[in-house]
Protein backbone atom coordinates (compact mmCIF):
# COMPACT_ATOMS: atom_id res chain seq x y z
CA UNK A 1 0.00 0.00 0.00
CA UNK A 2 1.33 3.47 -1.25
CA UNK A 3 2.57 5.84 1.42
CA UNK A 4 0.95 9.41 1.08
CA UNK A 5 -0.97 12.23 2.10
CA UNK A 6 -4.34 10.13 1.11
CA UNK A 7 -6.19 12.77 -1.02
CA UNK A 8 -6.36 10.75 -4.25
CA UNK A 9 -4.66 13.47 -5.98
CA UNK A 10 -2.56 10.63 -7.97
CA UNK A 11 0.87 12.23 -6.66
CA UNK A 12 0.90 9.70 -3.55
CA UNK A 13 3.56 7.50 -5.36
CA UNK A 14 5.31 10.54 -6.90
CA UNK A 15 5.77 12.00 -3.97
CA UNK A 16 7.21 8.27 -2.07
CA UNK A 17 9.55 8.16 -5.12
CA UNK A 18 11.27 11.69 -4.41
CA UNK A 19 11.58 11.01 -1.00
CA UNK A 20 13.06 7.47 -1.15
CA UNK A 21 15.48 9.24 -3.80
CA UNK A 22 16.20 11.95 -1.01
CA UNK A 23 17.15 9.66 1.35
CA UNK A 24 19.51 7.54 -0.80
CA UNK A 25 21.07 10.35 -2.23
CA UNK A 26 21.57 11.58 1.42
CA UNK A 27 22.68 8.27 2.82
CA UNK A 28 25.29 8.50 -0.75
CA UNK A 29 26.97 11.52 0.61
CA UNK A 30 27.03 10.65 4.77
CA UNK A 31 29.17 7.49 3.33
CA UNK A 32 31.47 10.54 1.23
CA UNK A 33 31.83 11.89 4.99
CA UNK A 34 35.22 11.29 7.01
CA UNK A 35 33.44 9.90 10.57
CA UNK A 36 35.03 13.15 12.79
CA UNK A 37 32.56 15.74 10.30
CA UNK A 38 29.30 12.45 10.30
CA UNK A 39 29.92 12.91 14.60
CA UNK A 40 29.96 16.66 14.12
CA UNK A 41 27.46 17.34 12.14
CA UNK A 42 24.74 14.44 13.37
CA UNK A 43 26.10 16.32 17.27
CA UNK A 44 25.17 20.07 15.85
CA UNK A 45 21.28 18.30 14.39
CA UNK A 46 20.79 16.65 17.87
CA UNK A 47 21.97 20.17 20.07
CA UNK A 48 19.43 22.09 18.55
CA UNK A 49 16.98 23.40 21.15
CA UNK A 50 13.71 21.88 19.46
CA UNK A 51 14.97 18.51 18.95
CA UNK A 52 13.19 15.64 19.62
CA UNK A 53 16.14 13.10 19.37
CA UNK A 54 17.87 11.78 22.57
CA UNK A 55 21.60 10.48 22.09
CA UNK A 56 21.18 7.46 23.85
CA UNK A 57 24.27 4.72 24.94
CA UNK A 58 24.15 1.14 24.95
CA UNK A 59 26.35 -0.89 26.91
CA UNK A 60 25.79 -4.68 25.91
CA UNK A 61 28.66 -6.85 27.24
CA UNK A 62 30.97 -6.54 30.07
CA UNK A 63 33.77 -4.64 27.93
CA UNK A 64 31.40 -2.34 27.03
CA UNK A 65 30.45 -1.69 30.33
CA UNK A 66 34.05 -1.17 31.11
CA UNK A 67 34.64 1.70 28.83
CA UNK A 68 31.13 3.37 29.82
CA UNK A 69 32.89 5.83 32.31
CA UNK A 70 35.65 7.00 29.92
CA UNK A 71 32.31 7.49 27.19
CA UNK A 72 30.22 8.84 29.59
CA UNK A 73 33.19 11.51 29.96
CA UNK A 74 34.43 12.25 27.01
CA UNK A 75 30.33 13.06 25.70
CA UNK A 76 29.68 15.16 28.78
CA UNK A 77 33.07 17.17 27.75
CA UNK A 78 32.13 17.73 24.54
CA UNK A 79 30.27 21.19 24.54
CA UNK A 80 28.23 20.57 21.82
CA UNK A 81 26.56 16.95 23.77
CA UNK A 82 26.83 19.54 26.45
CA UNK A 83 24.63 21.85 25.14
CA UNK A 84 21.96 18.79 23.74
CA UNK A 85 21.85 17.93 27.38
CA UNK A 86 20.82 21.03 28.25
CA UNK A 87 18.13 21.36 26.10
CA UNK A 88 16.73 17.77 26.75
CA UNK A 89 17.53 17.95 30.21
CA UNK A 90 18.31 13.77 30.86
CA UNK A 91 20.68 11.56 30.61
CA UNK A 92 20.22 8.30 29.18
CA UNK A 93 22.33 5.57 29.20
CA UNK A 94 21.10 2.09 28.19
CA UNK A 95 22.29 -1.41 29.43
CA UNK A 96 20.71 -4.54 27.78
CA UNK A 97 22.20 -7.97 27.12
CA UNK A 98 23.70 -8.15 23.96
CA UNK A 99 22.46 -10.73 21.05
CA UNK A 100 24.82 -13.20 21.83
CA UNK A 101 22.60 -15.99 23.16
CA UNK A 102 20.15 -15.26 20.18
CA UNK A 103 23.10 -15.80 17.95
CA UNK A 104 25.10 -18.28 19.92
CA UNK A 105 23.54 -19.81 22.58
CA UNK A 106 23.86 -19.29 26.23
CA UNK A 107 27.43 -20.64 26.54
CA UNK A 108 28.69 -18.16 24.57
CA UNK A 109 26.35 -15.73 26.68
CA UNK A 110 28.27 -16.35 29.88
CA UNK A 111 31.36 -16.11 28.94
CA UNK A 112 30.57 -12.18 28.18
CA UNK A 113 29.32 -11.78 31.72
Amino acid sequence: MPVGDGDGDGNENANVHVLKQTVIQLKQRIKQLSSDKLKQIQLLIVAEKETIIDIVTLSESVKDLEELPNLMSELIDDPIYRKHLFYREKLIVIIAKSDTVRRNGRGAESSQE
